[in-house]
Formats: structure tokens, sequence, C-alpha cells
């Protein structure tokens, strides 16, 4: 993937970035350290070709649940073009970008620099004697509202108030260090025109910004907010982590939508919807760019599937993340033999036959991730995207959102509900301290429960011994928990399962080594030794007995050394996790839901 330099004097190629990260680590609105530029990700009002109806079937892409949970149309791929370079440097233009921070600084003379005063024809270099080459500024300035703006080094310097000098001027700022210290305490301003000067470690205290207000600035969309903000503005270094916090919504394509049929509806969905209402045409169209030989369906087969698609639209449905997860679950628990979704029985172990339902096989399976919004200084939570809380890709909410289609397997455990009933009743109260913790910090979820708890150890402890066995990093491997969301409503589907899968962005995902572990005599040997290592932690009897650790203490027994993975494999940020839960304390075993083994 390939930002480009959007800007009107001209646009080059700056650097490369692999699809998916334009969906997690560095969407639109992330500052992206390149290897000659910073620059922000641009918004999806400059992805000019998403809105080509040259393109539409080659970057959109559908998933109807994750559409009706999202209020979407369809969704669009990041650019990439596949083509091979004519010589060196040969890049295609792929998604724009926006240098940012816009002031710069020379390390030769150490004066800050906006870049607009510039030329632009070549690299970056400063009016000094040295023509050094210039570099970003590390200093940046961002609001809890997503807004972000270049640090005031002027306004600071001169503690808000105007240069004393007569001839003040902005570009006569220096950033200097003093000899011995490499750290902030060591960083000041100096104004050359007045003699001011100011350290910059103050401008990290948590009320030294609160004179300085909020322009709006957005500079993904190249515009400020038409809303007065009134958060406080933070000083971040640039590539600090709490610069960008990517919002991404998931769904898997389960049946219906799964089937080969509807995979090449959905490669030429643009003109089949078009041609809906002449069956002449739509029936030309099919026989030329749908049916070929040997297919196994005919004409009428795809009609009836494009039909169904159309109705589902039409219907305009509303989802929750909930009826997504509900409907995963129910597909998760039958056999299937789809194009996009491939499920088979395996037999559980005779030895976890009393506490395990099903094991299922994902042969295959594929995963839509999508990018809705971003935070800036503090993560989301789930309340932010309905509160519309969240800083937007766009100026106008289009109909659609950037999204990648990651491909992969997994295996899926269905847990016996009853069973886990029973262990809910031994457990008591155990879990009320935990939910105080949850109700009083920002990772509030509807997930949470007690077995919620158990299903989310257990995925971990499963991941961790996987890894061990299989040859995945621990980082490749993802979960999805599928937990009842209020178990006092009548109609509300009883969940107990876990899926632990892997999904990469090739169009053929991985080569079966997850799937090949879940066979009987392999996944008993599994969990055997998955729960051998649960029971003592490098850090017992500390770990076992504690009952507020990680961020927000919403983890009893669990750390680094014993349940804890990468942030890119679970679900939750690592919280709700206590491995007591499954194995029991080193005082009650019985607390344990698997201690009986």
């Amino acid at each position: 993937m390939l930002p480009k330099l959007n800007k009107q004097r001209r646009k080059k190629v700056v650097g490369q970035i692999r699809q998916t990260q334009l969906i997690t680590t560095f969407g639109c609105g992330s500052v992206v350290d390149l290897l000659d530029n910073t620059v922000i990700i641009a918004g999806t009002d400059f992805w000019d070709y998403a809105e080509d109806p040259a393109c539409k079937d080659k970057y959109v892409i559908y998933e109807e649940n994750l559409q009706k949970l999202l209020d979407v149309d369809h969704f669009v791929l990041p650019k990439i073009e596949d083509r091979p370079q004519r010589f060196p440097g040969d890049y295609s233009h792929d998604i724009p970008a926006f240098i940012f921070p816009e002031i710069l600084y020379c390390p030769s003379c150490h004066r800050l620099i906006d870049y607009h005063r510039l030329n632009t024809a070549g690299k970056f270099r400063c009016f000094c004697k040295n023509k050094t080459n210039l570099l970003p500024a590390r200093f940046i300035l961002a609001c809890e509202n997503g807004h972000l703006e270049d640090f005031p080094y002027y306004w600071w310097v001169h503690r808000g108030k105007e240069c004393k000098s007569p001839k003040g001027r902005q570009h006569n700022i220096l950033l200097l260090s003093r000899p011995g210290t490499s750290g902030l305490e060591g960083l000041y301003l100096l104004c050359k025109d007045c003699g001011e000067t100011r350290s910059m470690k103050s401008a990290f205290q948590s009320d030294a910004l609160k004179d300085y207000h909020c322009s709006g600035n957005m500079p993904w969309l190249r515009k400020k907010d038409e809303k007065t903000c009134d958060k406080v503005m933070r000083p971040l270094l640039r590539s600090a982590v709490s610069v960008y916090y990517s919002v991404n919504y998931s769904a898997l394509t389960i049946p219906p939508w799964s089937s080969r049929i509807q995979q090449l509806i959905n490669a030429n969905a643009g003109c089949l919807f078009d041609f809906m209402d002449d069956d002449y045409m739509l029936n030309n169209f099919i026989k030329r760019k749908i049916l070929y030989e040997n297919c196994g369906f005919t004409t009428e087969d795809v009609i009836k599937q494009l039909k169904r698609m159309d109705k589902s639209r039409k219907a305009k449905e509303a989802k929750e993340a909930k009826n997504i997860l509900e409907d995963e679950y129910k597909a998760l628990c039958s056999e299937t033999d789809d194009e996009e979704f491939k499920t088979q029985f395996s037999q559980v172990p005779a030895k976890y036959a009393e506490y395990i339902d099903k094991v299922v096989l994902v042969k295959k399976l594929k995963e839509v991730l999508a990018l809705v919004g971003f935070k800036r200084i503090k993560p989301y939570i789930e309340s932010d995207v309905e509160n519309g809380t969240i800083a937007p890709l766009s100026s106008k909410k289009k109909n659609w959102y950037p999204a990648v289609e990651l491909r992969g397997e997994g295996i899926f455990i269905k847990f016996n509900y009853e069973k886990i009933k029973e262990w809910e009743e031994r457990v008591g109260s155990r879990y009320d301290i935990m939910k105080e913790n949850m109700e009083k910090s920002l990772r509030k979820t509807d997930k949470y429960l007690p077995h919620y708890v158990l299903l989310h150890t257990i995925a971990h402890l499963l991941i961790r011994q996987l890894t061990l066995q299989c040859g995945y990093s621990s980082a490749a491997i993802k979960e999805r928990i599928y937990s009842s969301f209020d178990e006092e409503k009548e109609n509300e589907e009883k969940m107990a399962g876990i899926l632990i899968y892997t999904a990469s962005p090739d169009s053929e995902g991985s080569l079966g080594g997850l799937v090949r572990q879940g066979e009987p005599e392999r996944f008993q040997e599994i969990l055997d030794n998955m729960l051998e290592e649960a029971k003592w932690c490098s850090s017992d009897p500390l770990c076992i007995n504690m009952k507020g650790q990680g961020t927000f203490s919403l983890n009893y027994a669990a750390c680094h050394s014993c349940a804890l993975l990468p942030e890119t494999s679970c679900e939750i940020s690592n919280s709700f996790l206590d491995r007591a839960a499954v194995v029991g304390t080193l005082e009650d075993r019985n607390l344990g839901f698997l201690e009986g083994i």
C-alpha cells in the first residue's frame, strides 16, 4: 500500500503501508513515520477511486450482517494497484496522505520552520548555510474529540502573549537542549527575537495548556470542525500510542452469504443491481460474466440469490453486535460446506465429554474487518460509537466504510451450558468485585457475566498452549467469545462457546496447521497440557490470590506469566480474566470449572 503526498503543487509517493494496516494501526487520521516524511493518512473524502464506477466491482466488498450493524451499503478495500514496476521507484499512487506535523526541525541550526514556507521540489531543506534536511517536529497537540494540530511553539515560549520584539516572527523559534541531558527536562524553546525561553517539560503538566483553546483542526480532512470543542489539548509525542486508537468492527461471513454463488454475485454486484429491472440485460450479464462450464448452478439460482440479497438490503433491518454473534454461534454449531465457510464436527475427547458438547473444525472462514473511526488520548469504549464521540473518517457520513477481507481457519468449542451454570452457582459472588471495578472504569461491556470470564480465560490459556504446539505466534491467533448477554431474558440465546482462529489478508488464508490441532488425539493432549500449565504460575501464590490486576483492576489471577496475550489476539484488551475460574485456587480447587478432570 503506497500513501502519496497530496498537495496541490505536486504529488509523490512517500512510503509503503500494508493494506491491513490502513484498517488498524495506520488508518485514516493516524500519524505515520515514513522513510523521508511523517504524514497523516487522509480521510475517505480523498479516496476518489471509491466513487469511481469503473472501480466498483474491484474494490467494493459486501458482508450483509456487518452492513446492517454499521448501517452502510457496502465496504471499500484500500486501493492497491497490482502491477509490475516498469523501473525502480515506479510506484502506484494509492492512498492520499498529507504532511503532518507541518512544523519541521533543523538539527543544524535548531530552528522550527513551517513547511509551507519551503520549496517542495525536493527534500525539505533548511535556510541555514548547511542546507540540512529537515525533520518533523516531535511534539503535537491532540484532544479527546480527535482534533490534532502542531504544538504551538510561539504561543508556549511567549506564555500566550505576543513577542516583545517588534520584529517577532513565528519562524524564529529554536528548540534547544541543555548539555548532559536527554529527556524532556533538557529541552527548551528560545525566541531569537526577544530572548524568551521556556522548558518543554512543563508543557506536559496536566493544566499547562488550559488557556490554549482547541481549534477543532482535522488535518486528515483538511478542515476545521464546525462544532466548538471544549476539550483540553494534550501535548504528545507524534509517535505515541495514544495519538491513534482505531475503532474496528468485524464479522464472519456465514450462510447464506458464504456460498460460491454469493461470492460470484459480490464480485459483480454493481452491474447486477443496475440490471435488476431489465430481465434481458440481467440474464445476458449472468450468462456472460457469472456462469461457466460445470459451475453447478443455473441462471435461476443466481437470480434467486440476488433477490434474497436485494430483499435483505431493502428490509433495512438493523442489527446489534449480539445478533451477529448469535448468528455466528448457530452457524458454528452446525456442519457447513460453503465457498467461504467450511465446518466439520470432530470427536470430543472422552475425558472432556462431560464439559464440552462439540468440537468443530472450521476449515475455512472469512472475516471482514472494518474501520469506522478512531479515538485519541483514551481508547474507545462500546458506548463511544453509540454516542457519536469517535472521530470521523470523512466530513459527512458515507454509505461505506474502509474494510479488508481476512481468510483463515480455526477451532470452535461449544461448552455444556448446564455445567457452566453449575459452576456459576459454586463460585457465587466471587466476581462481584470485578463487576464493581468495571462499572467504575472506562471499559464497560454488555458481555460481562461470570461465565464470560470463564470462557475468555479458557480461550487465552488455549491460545498460549497452541502457540507452543502448532508453530503460530501468539499474535497470529485470535479469539471470538460467544457468551450469553442477558440470562434473565426468556428469548435470549444460550451461548457458551469460543472460536480460536487465525486469519490473514492472503486469498488462501492459512494451510491447515491450526485445524489439525482439533483432531481428537491432539486436542486432548493440548487440553491436558493447558490445564497442567494453568495450575501454577511463576508469580504464584501472589497471582492466584489476586482480585485486582491489570488495567482498571479488571483481572483476578491473570498476569503475563500465565494468561495475558498480545493485544492483537484479545477481543477486550486483556481484561476479565481469572485463571482460578478454570483450575481453582490453591486453597479451593473446587472453584475451577475443569478441576474435576
